[in-house]
């Protein structure tokens, strides 16, 4: 029926019927990313729908401490989305900005510089090269040691 992506030669007068265009078309779209991409922007855009219906609601108090916006939980999610964002998990990072609330615009977000200095610690230059995550995580590495 199809071949691999090397071998995809099969024409739309190839196809026996409809059953094969439409695994055809969807190879296609799972070896380009596509699908992965769309459903991912599907899942934010549901989420942003999600999250606006809930603001319109007064606020539950109790949810509301228990989550919390703490700083913490911003900066962990603000060094997460830089992690997602560095890894070209775009969808992901966006899911997660809407779900947790976090700024939409870059113009509202912490610099690097104010994310290393609200965890404490400092980078080299080739640090800055790579999320806020790895340094931590080399950091804790080099602490073990």
């Amino acid at each position: 029926m199809l071949k691999s992506k090397s071998n995809f030669h099969l024409t739309v007068t190839d196809m026996a019927d409809d059953s094969d265009l439409r695994d055809a078309v969807r190879q296609r779209l799972t070896e380009s990313g596509t699908i992965k991409r769309v459903t991912a922007e599907i899942r934010a855009e549901v989420a942003d729908i999600i999250a606006r219906e809930e603001r319109k609601r007064p606020a539950d108090k109790t949810r509301e401490h228990a989550e919390g916006s703490s700083v913490d939980n911003f900066l962990l999610n603000e060094l997460i989305l830089e992690y997602l964002q560095w890894n070209g998990y775009v969808g992901s990072a966006s899911l997660l900005a809407v779900e947790a609330d976090q700024p939409a615009s870059e113009k509202f977000r912490p610099t690097r510089a104010r994310l290393e200095a609200m965890v404490g610690v400092r980078c080299g230059p080739n640090a800055a090269e790579v999320p806020l995550l790895y340094s931590l995580l080399a950091d804790v590495k080099k602490r073990k040691q």
